[in-house]
């Protein structure tokens, strides 16, 4: 299954076979939480209506508003700049790939000439040098892309190259090869050497073959992909480089680019001159995604069953067994728990590749009991559904041992930073306050929060501010939230933060959840010696018991720092004085007797019976 979900840009045979067979045209969907959906949902803000997005939905045959629009403008021959939107991971590039080699091929290959150049290979730039070290880098990969798809037309011997630069050849004979006869050996020296610089020149080159190409009806379409992810300078030359492409070609230039970028260019009038051809694709529904890979990875092993004269070590009964392990894969993610995808789709924002990712180290994590689940699908027990806590486990854990917060997709929100008068609670406190405020209109725009008023409200309650500066460039960093103007680094560069989709749900159901607090506590330093050794002593036992015990004991720990800082807030008569923990063990308490009722025990609130 590895391959089927991951992404591979650098194999674009496995990207168009995961296309074709796999891709997911619904929107995200309902994830069992309004107020999760609503901040996962990234369309129909007011700013997006007024930057005049216009939101694909496919339509007949799979086509989009983008698909209209394209054919319209190579029917009647118009140049000019694409921009796509769409949130990190949400499948700009997959979108692009599906209508230029599945949904417009035949369109495209009789009308067009599609070079698709990705960016993230550039690397850093050295911002003296970004204009030439761009245009370098643009040239040659729309060189490599004309020749690999008309190189026998353009490139094919000698002769070839030089009627390709017949026009450059004929303004030589007014310097060069004035009073030159043609026929002579001083003509040929110099025409060589005239189509060899030129020949060598990738952006010469590339300007004589699009030539070539229009005089023969094709219509160039140029994406540039990936431009977003280089910082704001980066961004701004591609913009200008669009349009000088999309003028001296006569092209149709497509520029990719997340929302955050859009509206920082879009507020400073960058996007005059690109006319109305902006649209913005949305993430799509998650399940239908793990579905739809899943069960094309079943068929495709349900395949290899059949061809008999494949040489495999499996027997027929491994092929059932597998084959009864993907079914309980495939309901469990996908029909039978819902706090599966909510866990996959929020944390990752709506990002599919980080949802895949996750996905795929549960698969492969060898915290994952494999056995187990096979065992009790064959006892025919009904459809197994993979246990919410057993799923968190492996899917945080990967294929480590122990948690550790720096390897790790999930963050560790209870440890401390190296600020003054550090708190384990700061990035909880963050996120409730933040959390309080979603649906609240602004004048950043809804849920944002001035970074004045947190710093002030913070210090007010504890006396210093700088935990809270430290714990929110963490946040910011993990996308647990966001700032205004986006992509900060420190908040104090911000106006106003507001919460994402993941750092909700973090607050409303991943700290309170047994499963991550039973992790995280192993790389949570601890200001109590005889607790550390404790815990450290306990980390290893995977009894159910001692796990309950061990979980108690921390939020005990965790509960009493708070009491602490609370009666210190109290004392400064500041607005942090809400105690979190008594939520927290409530929501833990819970999960704990389920867990234990299904183990057949009556482990609540501490009885010890399980």
């Amino acid at each position: 299954m590895g391959p089927l979900l991951t992404d591979q840009p650098e194999n674009l045979g496995a990207q168009l076979e995961v296309i074709r067979n796999c891709y997911v045209t619904t929107r995200l969907g309902d994830q069992t939480d309004k107020s999760l959906d609503a901040l996962l949902q990234d369309t129909g803000t007011k700013l997006q209506r007024g930057g005049k997005l216009v939101d694909l939905r496919p339509g007949t045959q799979g086509k989009t508003a983008f698909s209209h629009r394209f054919e319209e403008d190579v029917y009647s021959a118009r140049r000019g700049a694409y921009i796509l939107t769409g949130g990190v991971g949400s499948g700009k590039t997959t979108f692009l790939r599906r209508f230029a080699e599945i949904v417009e091929k035949e369109f495209i290959e009789r009308y067009a000439a599609w070079i698709h150049i990705d960016f993230l290979p550039i690397g850093n730039v050295d911002p003296q040098l970004l204009d030439r070290e761009l245009r370098a880098y643009t040239y040659a990969k729309i060189r490599a892309a004309l020749t690999a798809q008309f190189g026998d037309q353009i490139a094919s011997d000698g002769e070839s190259v030089r009627k390709l630069f017949e026009r450059e050849i004929d303004k030589a004979r007014l310097t060069l090869l004035h009073n030159v006869s043609e026929n002579s050996a001083e003509w040929n020296a110099v025409v060589n050497q005239l189509v060899d610089r030129l020949f060598r020149d990738d952006e010469q080159f590339s300007l004589a073959a699009v030539e070539y190409l229009k005089s023969r009806s094709f219509r160039i379409a140029i994406v540039l992909d990936n431009t977003d992810q280089l910082g704001e300078a980066f961004q701004e030359k591609m913009f200008l480089l669009a349009q000088k492409l999309s003028a001296d070609y006569s092209a149709l230039c497509v520029v990719t680019l997340r929302e955050e970028k859009f509206f920082a260019a879009y507020r400073r009038g960058i996007f005059d001159a690109f006319g109305d051809r902006r649209f913005h694709i949305g993430s799509p529904d998650l399940k239908n995604v793990l579905r739809r890979r899943l069960e094309y990875g079943r068929k495709k092993f349900t395949e290899l069953e059949k061809k008999k004269e494949q040489q495999t070590d499996l027997a027929e009964a491994d092929f059932k067994r597998i084959d009864a392990l993907l079914r309980a894969l495939i309901n469990s993610a996908t029909a039978r728990n819902a706090n599966i995808v909510r866990m996959l789709a929020t944390v990752s924002n709506g990002d599919m590749r980080h949802a895949l990712d996750m996905f795929r180290e549960f698969l492969s994590s060898g915290n994952t009991d494999i056995e187990k689940i096979i065992r009790i699908v064959e006892r025919g027990e009904g459809e197994y559904s993979v246990p919410f806590h057993e799923f968190a486990k492996s899917a945080i854990l990967g294929s480590r041992r122990f948690y550790r917060s720096s390897l790790s997709h999930i963050v560790n929100v209870f440890k401390q930073s190296d600020a003054l008068a550090a708190s384990h609670l700061t990035a909880c406190r963050i996120l409730a306050r933040l959390s309080a405020s979603e649906g609240v209109a602004s004048a950043h725009g809804e849920g944002f929060v001035s970074v004045a008023t947190l710093l002030r409200e913070y210090r007010e309650s504890f006396g210093f501010a700088d935990d809270l500066v430290q714990w929110s460039a963490e946040l910011l960093r993990r996308n647990l939230i966001e700032s205004e103007p986006p992509r900060v680094a420190d908040v104090r560069q911000a106006d106003a933060v507001r919460v994402t989709a993941a750092g909700a749900y973090y607050w409303r159901y991943l700290v309170r959840s047994f499963a991550y607090i039973d992790l995280v506590l192993v790389d949570t330093p601890l200001a109590d010696i005889p607790l550390a050794k404790n815990l450290a002593g306990l980390a290893e036992i995977t009894d159910m018991t001692v796990r309950f015990e061990r979980v108690r004991a921390y939020l005990d720990y965790l509960r009493a720092r708070e009491m602490s800082e609370l009666a210190a807030a109290a004392a400064r008569v500041g607005p942090f004085q809400e105690a979190l923990l008594p939520q927290l063990r409530k929501q833990v308490e819970s999960e704990i007797a389920v867990i234990s009722r299904k183990l057949g025990g009556v482990d609540v609130y501490g009885s010890g019976e399980v």
